[in-house]
């Protein structure tokens, strides 16, 4: 086992037990939940995690039963983490480059992030975000699930600069030269905020993605 759980300064409703012993009888004690890159899963089917290892969890929630998630690899070769999200009963799981959305109450009810290969976690604990990065692009995740995803910002190296209320500033190369710029997003909406003219990509390569949760 390489990694290990992150609560990003972030206050969590339960406990975990990564990688728990398999059982010598062969059966878990506790109900068990799949996660799967399709969010297509039956957890009465045997498990299959075919682009590598499995993540497998005990996860105890403060206020119902326990119960064993297995999750699939992305199978990117990308580092696998765990870390709490902005509500204090969702985790959220990375598994080599594919991000699972969990609310521990609700397990069978997650979402498969539809970013890959998801390469770094952050958040902004101020606003309650936790943000996830891949070569190109974020999605930011609030206490109500996904709340915006960026465009494709970059042709490829994303990483964030900074982090805060008043701006997400990332940086990555462009087409013109391979010059990284930096780009500042809005945290509460994914939108650019400001943006060199030599940082736009050029039309074939640029994914126009962008979607952030309407306003209740």
């Amino acid at each position: 086992m390489s990694y290990a759980f992150d609560d990003l300064g972030l206050p969590v409703a339960y406990d975990l037990l990564i990688d728990p012993e398999f059982p010598s009888a062969g059966i878990w004690s506790d109900r068990v939940q799949h996660f799967h890159r399709d969010a297509l899963c039956d957890s009465t089917e045997p498990f299959r995690s075919t682009w590598g290892a499995p993540v497998v969890v005990r996860v105890e929630p403060n206020h119902s039963s326990a119960w064993i998630g297995m999750a699939e690899a992305g199978g990117a070769g990308t580092p696998t983490q765990m870390v709490a999200g902005p509500d204090p009963n969702q985790l959220i799981v990375v598994n080599e480059g594919v991000a699972y959305l969990i609310d521990v109450t609700r397990p069978g009810d997650y979402n498969a992030i539809k970013l890959m290969p998801i390469l770094a976690v952050r958040s902004i604990s101020d606003l309650r975000l936790v943000l996830l990065s891949s070569f190109t692009a974020l999605v930011a995740i609030d206490k109500k699930g996904v709340c915006w995803r960026t465009d494709r910002l970059v042709l490829d190296d994303l990483r964030i600069l900074r982090a805060g209320t008043e701006g997400i500033v990332v940086t990555g190369s462009t087409v013109e030269g391979l010059v990284d710029f930096e780009t500042t997003i809005d945290p509460r909406t994914g939108r650019i905020l400001s943006q060199p003219d030599a940082a736009s990509l050029p039309e074939p390569v640029r994914d126009r993605d962008h979607w952030e949760r309407a306003a209740e």
